[in-house]
């Protein structure tokens, strides 16, 4: 008889997987960030994991206190600009940053969002549902005490429920 793992585990097809267990395919380093921490280093460090498509935004014992998807950082640094402010950038080597930052936020805690995570004993069903209903590509995982122990993010459950399928598409 088989043993049961990622290839034939009939909870991986329910939803009934751990979170643990789908976030070790495809292991992220989670970027957690002080509130304090201004756009630019967001920037930077995001630029030293691609991989990462939200930044967690921790207190000083490292438990979340809020997220920022990838996407609400680039539509504050691009589509809150006044267009006119952007074009003139874009366009002209001379234009300094004033414009730019008065239109923008300063840091982690101006731009963060409420903490939304799933549990590391949570199921990805859970975390699914939360990842859709707001929108999100990507979640922090986090242990009992909200600290940021990892990310979960939406290729990890297509790779899972892929791996989960195969045997039953051959």
């Amino acid at each position: 008889m088989a043993t049961e793992g990622p290839h034939t585990n009939p909870g991986l097809l329910s939803g009934h997987a751990s979170v643990a267990e789908a976030a070790a395919l495809l292991p992220t380093e989670p970027l957690a960030v002080s509130p304090h921490a201004g756009v630019a280093e967001l920037v930077e460090r995001l630029a030293e994991r691609p991989s990462v498509h939200t930044i967690a935004v921790v207190d000083e014992a490292g438990r979340l206190i809020g997220i920022i998807p990838l996407s609400r950082l680039v539509d504050d640094l691009f589509l809150r600009v006044a267009p006119e402010v952007f074009l003139r950038h874009l366009l002209d080597p001379k234009a300094g940053p004033e414009d730019l930052q008065a239109h923008t936020a300063r840091t982690a805690g101006e731009l963060m969002e409420p903490p939304l995570s799933v549990q590391e004993t949570g199921t990805v069903r859970d975390a699914f549902r939360v990842m859709r209903e707001h929108h999100l590509e990507a979640i922090p995982v986090v242990d009992e005490e909200q600290r940021v122990v990892g990310e979960l993010d939406l290729v990890e459950l297509l790779l899972l429920w892929l791996r989960a399928l195969q045997p039953h598409l051959r």
